[in-house]
């Protein structure tokens, strides 16, 4: 039988995996218990409609405080392997390393977070990044950087390890209609619900691709600015804040 830690990473998405986790922290008198009850509970009673026995609102917002006053010592061991982090329901679920980094210490940070959101600079760096088998429970990717071009879209396209991928940040490179063509055309790609090509060399109308997924049109005379971003965003998602910075429920959560 898995312990709770080894259930939640095993789960990254699963609800009843960190109430399992609270229920041992709190019987070992863990300080991370405090973070994980204020994060889970609050987001149970705001958004799940059970009663815990307070305030939702007020413990999502304690938990906000919690992480701004000691999100890096609550974060552990993995806050000084990566560049950034992001905490999803008290435990940390983001991070943001180079490329390099993660081709590197990929296996390592998965052991240590329920990571789910991963945001990857300079691609150029690490030409086989699609085949790393960690990005098989990335729900949210991202790349910044050299390297976002028509040969990083292909090789999305055709990886074995992104079916899970919801959100897929391909921002500011200079794919072309060729790479464009290869994503729209993937069937490696099921569970995809957006893609941001903002500032890219691909030209086409409209916002909605076969059904399956968004598109967002390359900006013009900045007239697509981060709040329209975020309103477009939106519409694919429920707008549940279950993050801290809070951000769209991407996750999906499960019992």
């Amino acid at each position: 039988m898995k312990d709770a830690w080894s259930l939640v990473l095993h789960k990254p998405r699963s609800i009843a995996a960190r109430r399992e986790l609270l229920e041992q922290w709190n019987r070992e008198q863990d300080p991370r218990a405090r973070l994980l009850g204020l994060a889970l509970n609050g987001f149970l009673d705001v958004f799940g409609g059970l009663d815990v026995g307070g305030d939702g609102g007020e413990m999502l917002e304690s938990a906000a405080r919690l992480i701004y006053d000691k999100g890096k010592e609550l974060a552990g061991p993995i806050a000084s392997l990566v560049d950034a982090f992001d905490f999803q329901l008290g435990l940390v679920g983001g991070v943001l390393l180079p490329a390099k980094s993660f081709e590197r210490i990929g296996k390592q940070l998965v052991a240590l977070a329920p990571l789910v959101g991963l945001a990857l600079d300079d691609p150029a760096d690490s030409l086989g990044i699609a085949t790393n088998p960690v990005l098989a429970q990335v729900l949210d990717l991202g790349f910044r950087g050299r390297g976002i071009d028509d040969d990083l879209a292909k090789s999305i396209a055709s990886s074995d390890f992104m079916s899970e991928v919801r959100e897929l940040d391909l921002s500011g490179g200079t794919i072309t209609d060729v790479g464009f063509a290869a994503l729209v055309a993937s069937t490696k790609l099921p569970n995809l619900l957006s893609l941001d090509l903002t500032g890219n060399a691909c030209e086409r109308a409209g916002t909605e691709v076969d059904g399956r997924f968004y598109w967002i049109p390359p900006a013009a005379d900045g007239y697509w600015n981060t709040a329209m971003k975020q309103q477009f965003l939106s519409s694919a998602y429920s707008p549940a804040q279950l993050v801290w910075p809070p951000i769209f429920d991407k996750y999906a959560w499960t019992d």
